[in-house]
């Protein structure tokens, strides 16, 4: 999944822990050297873990803010989605919203900003594009296409996991 990253954070008075599951390390330390954490080498630690330093909860809460910034391990859509595997490599999404008449535009906008960001999180083509608005209601609909269903499959979880 691009664009999310799988990381997360433990808090012990003034140390961190950043625990990730993926080739980030190099990153986490340049942002944590950006925010004046010291990297702490002394601390018996597993491969896919780094402690840090921080004088103050401030200091902490800052790390963590721009580290989750630059490398995001979560995310939030504007409206809530429908996943699911429709055929062995094709996920499909669909939203429906009902609106108010006066904030329809802003549901469309917030539809095709959750469109864009979806279609993001993988190089693969979407496909069989539909949006329908009236009176009542606002449908999006929508499918990527993978390679295999192994592929389509952990996209799913992935996406799962990462969704707030």
């Amino acid at each position: 999944m691009i664009n999310v990253y799988d990381w997360s954070y433990d808090i012990e008075r003034s140390i961190v822990r950043i625990t990730f599951h993926e080739p980030i390390a190099n990153k986490i330390i340049q942002v944590a050297e950006a925010q004046k954490a010291r990297l702490l080498t002394n601390v018996k630690c597993a491969e896919n873990e780094l402690y840090f330093g921080l004088r103050t909860s401030v200091a902490i809460s800052n790390f963590i803010t721009a580290l989750a910034q630059k490398y995001p391990n979560s995310f939030t859509l504007k409206n809530d989605w429908d996943i699911s595997q429709t055929d062995n490599s094709t996920v499909s999404f669909s939203c429906l919203v009902e609106p108010n008449m006066n904030i329809i535009e802003d549901i469309v906008a917030s539809m095709f900003d959750d469109f864009r960001f979806i279609s993001s999180m993988t190089k693969r083509k979407t496909s069989n594009f539909e949006l329908n608005v009236d009176g009542s209601i606002a449908y999006m609909t929508f499918d990527i296409i993978f390679s295999t269903q192994d592929e389509a499959r952990t996209f799913i979880y992935d996406y799962n996991r990462f969704k707030k």
